[in-house]
């Protein structure tokens, strides 16, 4: 329960996933995206990231033209042929969270087995070991956009496109 003399902590509130809409800013909506590792450069992407949105799809080749087959009693267009289209779809976009926000349950197949003797990061001595990146394991991406460029993002999801993201530095914004 919250008093009034209680101090709220606003980067608290978005590392422990509680309260989404306190930080989305005014003109953007948060939308969640579901990814793989892999596409998701290989888990790399943390809360308050930005990142480019890539996208790849097949479409009908209209420059080239469909002859006619002889056939018996009829022609036929011949087969039009596909082409591979890559493009930059979405530019510069803030990662809110990585991972589901608190009070979502845990999938059964995440969680330790009880009475495992694995010890955590904070348990063993020295640097923490990495841990390697299940490629297809799904990852959850919470992104602050437009609402037109949340249109954009829901339907190449739809669309059957492949959609991949790619990590921007620190600084560049450009």
């Amino acid at each position: 329960f919250i008093t009034t003399d209680l101090l709220l902590d606003e980067s608290k509130v978005l590392e422990l996933g509680y309260n989404a809409s306190l930080n989305i800013p005014p003109g953007k909506v948060a939308a969640a995206f579901r990814t793989t590792q892999i596409r998701a450069v290989a888990g790399a992407i943390q809360n308050g990231d930005f990142v480019d949105i890539l996208i790849s799809y097949w479409m009908l080749d209209t420059e080239e033209e469909a002859a006619p087959r002889e056939g018996e009693g009829e022609e036929e267009a011949a087969p039009q042929s596909q082409i591979l289209l890559a493009q930059l779809l979405l530019q510069d976009v803030e990662v809110l969270r990585v991972g589901p926000w608190a009070g979502v349950a845990t999938p059964p197949e995440e969680l330790p087995e009880e009475g495992s003797e694995e010890a955590t990061p904070e348990e063993e001595e020295g640097e923490p070991e990495l841990q390697p990146v299940a490629p297809e394991a799904q990852v959850v991406l919470t992104l602050l956009l437009d609402q037109q460029d949340a249109l954009v993002l829901k339907f190449a999801s739809e669309s059957g496109a492949s959609i991949d993201l790619v990590l921007r530095g620190l600084e560049d914004h450009d």
